[in-house]
């Protein structure tokens, strides 16, 4: 009874901080996303239109 026990609060310990890592990286992921539209809105000729970031820029401020 006991190695099931250790096994089932070890899994449950492991996945809170699994939850919770996720949860920071997401909020980063989102205010990432956030300075990306900000510094982008910026550029002269951007129309709003969805954009891709892909390789590398043109515009060494914003690497």
């Amino acid at each position: 009874m006991g190695l099931p026990l250790i096994v089932a609060l070890t899994y449950a310990v492991m996945a809170r901080f699994v939850w919770y890592d996720q949860s920071e990286m997401g909020g980063r992921d989102e205010a990432l996303a956030e300075q990306i539209m900000t510094r982008l809105s910026d550029l002269e000729g951007y129309d709003g239109a969805p954009f891709r970031i892909v390789g590398h820029t043109d515009y060494p401020d914003l690497d």
